[in-house]
């Protein structure tokens, strides 16, 4: 059961996330809705760190895992903000600075909200009768 509360939600924020940048590169909502972006680094941040932390697989002191996850995910972001830099994603931004924090800010927010959701799990009567080491 433990597994299918960790894998469900990664599934659906994989699945989520690629529908919407799909949909937002064709019909260019990145460039019409300022808050796209930011959804989109938010959901992103939050898939970023379910993920890290099913890997990882260390989920016998969560605590242990917050420090990691929140790096993975900075480390993360920052290196898909360089990416944009070098490609010139960024080229039509007038706030490229405002724009790239903000950006690594909300997948930040992400992760936080997926340590809360683990939190919760693993403080669960679903979650007592199992090994939480052994998450996926």
């Amino acid at each position: 059961m433990i597994r299918f509360l960790v894998f469900l939600p990664i599934s659906i924020l994989l699945v989520l996330v690629s529908i919407i940048h799909i949909l937002a590169l064709q019909n260019e909502w990145y460039w019409s809705y300022a808050w796209m972006d930011m959804l989109v680094h938010f959901l992103v941040g939050g898939l970023l760190g379910l993920t890290f932390i099913s890997i990882a697989r260390d989920l016998s002191s969560l605590k242990r895992m917050i420090i990691p996850t929140m790096i993975f995910v900075l480390l993360t972001a920052v290196m898909w903000e360089i990416f944009e830099y070098f490609v010139g994603l960024t080229f039509f931004s007038r706030n490229y600075g405002s724009d790239t924090t903000l950006d690594i800010l909300m997948a930040l927010c992400g992760a936080v909200i997926s340590i809360i959701y683990i939190s919760f799990i693993l403080r669960s009567r679903l979650a007592q009768n199992f090994d939480s080491r052994k998450i996926m």
